[in-house]
């Protein structure tokens, strides 16, 4: 039988994450609903510092999980299990069927977030095996992703030449945001790794062995400086380091930003930033 100490092989931890850490298996264990837990987050991905708290994820029966999002009670949090001052226990309930549709379907926030994830106990056959699935990454996407987040880094260095030119704080604020947000994304992409969420993404960029070696200072430049002539830079040698022709580019980013930005609605409900 897998140990707790095998099972977090590798991984730095504190002493008081791993007390925090047993506490919590052995109060999850007793519950008959709960399928598996895992350890995920910060301690799982190794970006973790002392203080950290203990990410979970909690495997329950599917009845459990239809329950609980009947009742919009899908998170859980807890003080008292943890063993240091200013602790805590954060987790979030899903069942094994909700991983089954995250390997089949989700996008690579969600598919990140099991990257590294330990199980701590479970009682579930062929656990590991679905999880490996969950944060494959979909080699098969990387042309179409590619071309899309090229027309995305277009459009966005557009938006905030535009602010720029007009003055608007705002629309320069969120333009230059995305722009860094799908540098970062078209470097994850030819490196075929998962986009972490806006959290880590430049952590995780910063970790990506094919990227120009000065982006992450060209980045920190940016925020100290935002200039058009920065992002313009910034963007042309990000293409001409992955052989993007860049002339090609300009000429079809429209379309797809258009698709992909104001017309995804068609393809399933707006994103919520256009609700």
């Amino acid at each position: 039988m897998t140990t707790l100490d095998d099972a977090l092989a590798g991984l730095r931890l504190w002493p008081h994450h791993l007390d925090t850490l047993r506490r919590t298996a052995a109060h999850l264990e007793a519950q008959p609903e709960v399928v598996a837990l895992l350890l995920a987050g910060s301690l799982a991905h190794g970006f973790a510092t002392a203080a950290s708290d203990v990410d979970i994820v909690i495997v329950v029966t599917p009845q459990e999980l239809r329950r609980r999002e009947a009742a919009t009670a899908l998170t859980f949090l807890s003080h008292d299990l943890a063993t240091y001052e200013g602790g805590y226990v954060d987790g979030k309930y899903v069942s094994v069927d909700f991983l089954r549709d995250v390997a089949e379907r989700a996008g690579d926030a969600t598919r990140w977030g099991y990257d590294g994830a330990r199980i701590v106990f479970t009682r579930e056959p062929g656990l590991a095996e679905l999880l490996a699935q969950v944060v494959r990454y979909p080699t098969e996407l990387v042309a179409d992703r590619r071309e899309r987040f090229v027309a995305q880094l277009l459009a966005w260095r557009w938006y905030h030449a535009q602010g720029c030119e007009k003055g608007d704080p705002y629309l320069q604020g969120i333009a230059l945001s995305r722009v860094v947000l799908f540098a970062c994304r078209l470097v994850l992409v030819q490196n075929a790794m998962l986009y972490p969420f806006h959290k880590w993404v430049v952590r995780v960029t910063t970790d990506a062995p094919d990227r120009p070696a000065a982006l992450m200072a060209d980045l920190a430049g940016l925020y100290a400086e935002p200039t058009p002539a920065r992002v313009d830079a910034l963007v042309a040698g990000l293409l001409a380091h992955y052989g993007i022709d860049q002339a090609a580019a300009e000429r079809t980013w429209g379309a797809y930003f258009v698709r992909d930005t104001e017309l995804s609605w068609r393809a399933g409900p707006p994103p919520v930033d256009d609700l």
